[in-house]
């Protein structure tokens, strides 16, 4: 899988991060800035169905783990745990619940 970079389109969020590698001593890393960035804001605008999706495609092998994370987020740990309680619960014996 190669990296893809990924650019700042915006000329004022571009005129920020000049600046800020101006005055920092040692600079800016802005490939850091942004991979940072992605990783907190991608959870955010993710919609819940949208999450469910990409859970989904985890679970199916179609995406990796890390990339789960980076997605959901802390929401990958409580989505595993939900589905594991579902599947315990679905493994019970369920038959003393029937009345015949």
């Amino acid at each position: 899988m190669s990296e893809d970079t990924v650019q700042f389109r915006s000329p004022a969020i571009k005129e920020v991060l000049d600046s800020i590698g101006e005055i920092r001593v040692g600079g800016l890393n802005e490939s850091e800035v942004g991979r940072t960035a992605m990783e907190k804001l991608i959870p955010e605008i993710l919609s819940e169905d949208e999450k469910k999706q990409l859970y989904g495609m985890y679970e199916r092998g179609e995406i990796s783990e890390e990339a789960a994370e980076v997605a959901l987020g802390d929401e990958l740990d409580d989505m595993k745990e939900m589905r594991a309680d579902t599947e315990e619960m679905a493994a019970d014996d369920t038959s003393r619940y029937l009345t015949g």
